[in-house]
């Protein structure tokens, strides 16, 4: 079974790993300790504690194993690069416009905005987008 990446989850939601580990561990005496287990992979979340990960990060249990998107951005160009696996998105905010590659190769190309449209909101959509286009794929696949 595939483990979580929880460090590259830590890093994307910018929680405060203190924080985190009081509440994934309330009842350890040690919850940094603990956690830090299982960072280094030497100790495993319980389910419950994996349900109150994605709800403190706002990540669907079943992409908790994925992975997760990391952010780089150019502010001259104003284009913001999301990279998870072998997917790149890149958004540009002048016109809203989000590419989509697998492996280099652009498979979709989209306005994906709103003005209250939130970062989990985006990055949900991203996800929908490939989970569709990967089912899509081996629908077509398996005639």
């Amino acid at each position: 079974m595939e483990s979580i990446k929880l460090q590259k989850i830590i890093e994307f939601s910018l929680l405060e790993i203190n924080d985190l580990a009081r509440h994934l561990f309330p009842t350890n005496k040690h919850p940094r300790l603990a956690l830090n287990r299982v960072i280094k992979g030497i100790g495993k979340l319980s389910s419950a504690q994996v349900s109150k990960l994605s709800g403190l990060v706002g990540i669907p249990i079943e992409e908790l194993y994925r992975g997760t998107w990391k952010t780089k951005t150019n502010i001259n160009n104003m284009v913001y690069t999301f990279s998870s696996d072998e997917f790149t998105a890149e958004l540009d905010v002048k016109t809203w416009t989000t590419k989509l590659f697998h492996k280099k190769s652009l498979f979709h190309e989209e306005i994906i905005y709103s003005s209250s449209l939130s970062m989990k909101e985006y990055i949900d959509s991203l996800n929908l987008i490939i989970f569709n286009t990967i089912k899509n794929e081996s629908n077509v696949n398996s005639y």
